[in-house]
C-alpha cells in the first residue's frame, strides 16, 4: 500500500519549510500515493499571526495545491486547512476560508484553550483545571461539524506530562465527544520527532501517547495516521511509528479515502 499524509505544512505558517511543489516531489519520491496540504488557516484580525499564514496568503496557498493536483500525476493531491475553534470565527470560516467549496477537507486542532478569560498554549497545561478547560475546547471543536478529523487529540501531554487520574479524565472526555460526534481522532508523527529532538526518554509522558489511544481503541474511535510534516523530508518521518502503534493496539484505521469520499 502507498503511503499518504494529510498533514503538511508550507512556509506560509511561518514555523515550517518548503512550498507545494517540493513536498510533491518529495512525496512521489517516497512512494507516496496520497498528500494533503493542510497549512494552518488565517483567522480574524490576525490572531496568532506567527504560526499560520495571513489571508493575503491564502489565494496563492489554493492556486498552488489546485495546480499540483494536475501536475503531479499519480500522485492524489488534496487541499485542506487546519484550524482552530471559538464560535466567534463562525462567520469568518463561513465568508473567507470555505467560500467557494474549495477545500476538500478541513483539520480541526487545539493548540490554545481558553482559561479564565486568556488562551493559553497546550504546553502551559499543568493542572487539573488546565485539561479540563482543554478536553472542553477539544470537545467544542469536534462539535461545531467544521472539520474531518480531529489533529494530535493527546499532545495536551506534551505540557502535562503525566498519566494520571486527570489526564485520563480529559482523555475520557475528548474520546467521549469524538465517539458521540462520529469524528476521526489523528495519530500525530509530530509528536514522535519532538520527543527525539527535546532528547525525551523512552518512559517520559508525551504524545503519542499508548494509553491514551488504547482508550481510544476500547471505544472504537477511529484513526488517521499522519506526519505533520513541517518540511519535505519529514513527510514519512514517524510514519511508521505511528503506523506501528495503530498495529499493535489493533485500532481502526482509515484512509483518506475512507475520510474524503
Amino acid at each position: 500500500m502507498s503511503l499518504e499524509n494529510l498533514h503538511t505544512h508550507t512556509w506560509r505558517c511561518g514555523h515550517a519549510s518548503g512550498d507545494v511543489e517540493d513536498y510533491c516531489e518529495a512525496a512521489l519520491k517516497r512512494g507516496f500515493g496520497v498528500l494533503g496540504f493542510s497549512d494552518h488557516t488565517p483567522l480574524p484580525e490576525g490572531r496568532w499571526p506567527r504560526i499560520r499564514m495571513s489571508l493575503n496568503s491564502y489565494p496563492d496557498y489554493i492556486r498552488r495545491v489546485e495546480l499540483a493536483k494536475k501536475n503531479f500525476a499519480p500522485l492524489k493531491v488534496y487541499l485542506g486547512l487546519e484550524g482552530e475553534w471559538d464560535p466567534a470565527f463562525k462567520e469568518f470560516y463561513d465568508n473567507e476560508i470555505l467560500k467557494g467549496g474549495h477545500l476538500d477537507y478541513f483539520i480541526g486542532a487545539v493548540h490554545f484553550f481558553p482559561f479564565h478569560g486568556d488562551w493559553l498554549y497546550l504546553e502551559e497545561a499543568s493542572s487539573a483545571a488546565h485539561l479540563a478547560a482543554y478536553a472542553a475546547q477539544a470537545a467544542e471543536t469536534l462539535a461545531s461539524g467544521y472539520f474531518n478529523l480531529l489533529a494530535h487529540p493527546d499532545a495536551f501531554l506534551a505540557g502535562y506530562r503525566r498519566w494520571d487520574d486527570n489526564a485520563r479524565s480529559c482523555a475520557k472526555d475528548i474520546l467521549d465527544a469524538a465517539k458521540a460526534c462520529g469524528t476521526v481522532l489523528e495519530i500525530n508523527g509530530n509528536g514522535y520527532r519532538k520527543r527525539r529532538q527535546r532528547g525525551l526518554r523512552s518512559y517520559e509522558i508525551f504524545y503519542p501517547h499508548k494509553a491514551f489511544w488504547e482508550m481510544a481503541v476500547r471505544r472504537g474511535v477511529p484513526v488517521s495516521i499522519s506526519s505533520d510534516a513541517h518540511a519535505p523530508e519529514e513527510l514519512d518521518d514517524g510514519l511508521e511509528a505511528c503506523r506501528r502503534l495503530a498495529a499493535d493496539l489493533e485500532a481502526k484505521t482509515v484512509t483518506a479515502a475512507d475520510m474524503l469520499k
